[in-house]
């Protein structure tokens, strides 16, 4: 962008009047070539948070590098210059800022501010912004002329103003500039008090220095109203440089804020760190977040799931190499199914569910069952091994049962207790023991005598009978059967 032809001089100066503090707020940047006055608005509450806000969002969003966040609020289908287009803009996000601010945080409910700001064109002209009653002046040759219209009814209530709706309709007027022109922008605590005569007279005393112009607006201002409570806020433009031409004519517009969509505005605000959400937000998005985590877990749940299948090989071992079992009971779940073993003691059990856990329950003739709970398949094939144990049956009687009373069983191999039983009354009992060389031991009372019965050692094997007959008052009569070998 080339530098504007005409040059701009500004200056502004406020008073708190008669006020107890003061609810105006301005700006003059003169890189920018901006002014802005902003007048809280009267009767409600924080109208110093609400100007401040206005002039600090609209000066922030002009400044570079805030083009693409602007483009969220730009007039759409005008003809207005850039310049004049993101001054609008700047100001409509401003309106948000303070609407989304004074509607979630209760101690700033319902603060507003008027707003009028001036702006320089690239090609020296100037462009006027507002929105309430808040106004701008131009003197030129002797006259003073306003340039903008208050936004009040008859009553003088305001119609337009920051911060009362999400949305704000602007007026827009486009100015050439003279040489010598000053432009006045003011609050009503100004205007009110001193008469376009009286202000035309100040420009024409002091029309080289905007800086004392403003400062003797305010004071004179403020010398006719000392018992005035309104706050006095003036901006002063001094144009001091070739002008455009004389040929061409103003414009004024209305700019309506219909442009559908608000979605990129909050967005521009949270970008800048200006957007005030409502408390109860976070607690909404949290709710909403957690019935869609619940919605997919139940998608998800009832979704079907593939089945794998994989097998299950059982290796089987035994201390008793006489005797190897050529045939198991396996069940796997509750299904049970007969098996031939393999030279190598092994069996492989096909099509069993993979990824879940299984109980497996291996039984061989002539040896103990053996429980493996809980087995998991997570390959297609999975090895247990299970150690079988001899299953030597024990079987005991009395002729005596009142006098006799056994109370335990014990098998020892190697000298070490390899099986312990303890019960009080004759049984058939079945006892798992690893097989070979064993001694067996009974433990009885006959009458008031404790009594040891010992057999062995002797060779035992898988599925191996062992009877016993206690006789009172004399030793027990045996009667060794052993299994028959497998053909």
């Amino acid at each position: 962008m080339n530098p504007p032809p005409t040059e701009l001089y500004v200056a502004a100066d406020s008073d708190i009047g008669g006020g107890k503090q003061n609810e105006d707020a301005f700006l003059v940047n003169r890189q920018l070539g901006l002014l802005i006055v902003c007048d809280g608005v009267g009767g409600r509450k924080k109208g110093e948070v609400a100007s401040r806000s206005a002039v600090e969002v609209t000066a922030g969003l002009l400044q570079p590098g805030h083009e693409h966040l602007l483009k969220s609020a730009a007039p759409k289908h005008s003809n207005l210059p850039d310049e004049a287009a993101s001054l609008v803009a700047a100001v409509r996000l401003a309106n948000l800022a303070i609407y989304t601010r004074q509607a979630n945080v209760w101690r700033l409910r319902g603060m507003s501010t008027t707003l009028v700001a001036l702006r320089q064109l690239a090609d020296g002209r100037i462009c006027l912004v507002h929105a309430g009653d808040s106004r701008a002046y131009r003197y030129r040759a002797g006259a003073l002329d306003p340039l903008t219209n208050d936004h009040a009814d008859e009553r003088g209530r305001l119609t337009r103003y920051l911060g009362h709706a999400p949305r704000l309709d602007l007026t827009v007027r486009v100015e050439p500039v003279r040489p010598g022109d000053v432009f006045i922008l003011c609050s009503d605590g100004l205007y009110e008090l001193l008469d376009a005569e009286r202000i035309a007279a100040l420009c024409v005393g002091l029309p080289a220095d905007p800086g004392l112009l403003a400062k003797a607006l305010v004071r004179s201002a403020k010398q006719r109203g000392s018992s005035s409570a309104d706050n006095i806020t003036a901006a002063v433009a001094l144009v001091s440089a070739p002008s455009t031409p004389t040929a061409e004519l103003p414009t004024q517009c209305e700019i309506p804020d219909t442009d559908s969509g608000l979605c990129g505005r909050y967005w521009a605000l949270l970008r800048i760190g200006r957007l005030v959400m409502p408390w109860w937000l976070p607690y909404a998005l949290t709710a909403i977040l957690a019935v869609v985590a619940a919605i997919i877990i139940v998608i998800h749940d009832n979704r079907p799931i593939p089945v794998r299948y994989g097998s299950i090989r059982i290796s089987l071992t035994t201390r008793d190499t006489r005797y190897e079992p050529e045939s198991v009971k396996v069940a796997v779940d509750g299904g049970t199914r007969h098996f031939t073993v393999d030279g190598n003691g092994r069996l492989t059990i096909d099509s069993v569910v993979m990824d879940t856990t299984h109980n497996i329950f291996v039984a061989a003739l002539g040896y103990m069952p053996e429980n493996i709970l809980n087995a998991r398949l997570i390959d297609s094939l999975t090895d247990f091994p299970i150690y079988l144990r001899c299953g030597l049956s024990i079987s005991i009687q009395t002729d005596n049962p009142q006098d006799l009373v056994i109370t335990g069983i014990q098998i020892l191999t190697g000298g070490h207790v390899v099986y312990d039983s303890t019960f009080s009354v004759p049984s058939n009992h079945d006892a798992s023991v690893p097989a070979g060389e064993m001694t067996i031991r009974v433990l009885y009372r006959d009458g008031n005598k404790e009594r040891v019965y010992s057999k062995g050692p002797q060779e035992f094997k898988a599925g191996d009978k062992f009877p016993l007959l206690l006789r009172a008052g004399s030793e027990p009569f045996v009667e060794y059967r052993k299994r028959p070998q497998p053909r």
